[in-house]
């Protein structure tokens, strides 16, 4: 029976709160348990690419996680589920229009380092949204909604 041995890096941070197999044993991390290196052939996880350890790891990009998380919170201070304020952060669109769905952001004019900055960061991924795809009736369906969306097209690095 092989255990699944919890990875920690040498400077003590818990890595991503994923186990792996004792195959996937990566040089650069040591185990919490007592056991040996994978005696199989399996390549270690260092040689692969940053995407394909991603994609073996079953984890999201850092830039597609916060394109999740941004769009939560956006959820949450749009609905009212935060102690933030809506008017505070955004401008909901006042026209009715036929694309998309009806919860659409104004985008500010902004120059510089403040494009970067989360409430103009987080309006155009808000307003690409689907109104088919995405479902705004609960935060849960909402997240769950998140998965089913393409993102491509915001992420810098792929």
């Amino acid at each position: 029976m092989r255990s699944s041995p919890t990875l920690i890096h040498r400077v003590g941070l818990t890595v991503a709160t994923r186990q792996l197999q004792i195959a996937d044993f990566d040089p650069g991390f040591y185990y919490t348990a007592r056991c040996r290196p994978p005696t199989n052939g399996s390549a270690p996880l260092s040689a692969y690419s940053d995407s394909e350890r991603l994609q073996t790891l079953n984890l999201q990009s850092l830039e597609l996680r916060r394109i999740h998380h941004d769009l939560t919170l956006s959820y949450q201070i749009v609905f009212g589920l935060s102690v933030l304020k809506c008017h505070e952060f955004f401008q909901l669109s006042g026209r009715s229009t036929t694309r998309g769905h009806r919860f659409q952001l104004t985008k500010q004019q902004c120059r510089g380092y403040r494009r970067h900055f989360f409430t103009t960061r987080v309006v155009n991924i808000w307003n690409f949204l689907p109104k088919d795809v995405v479902s705004f009736s609960t935060l849960c369906s909402f997240k769950n909604s998140l998965n089913s969306v393409d993102f491509s097209r915001f992420l810098l690095f792929n």
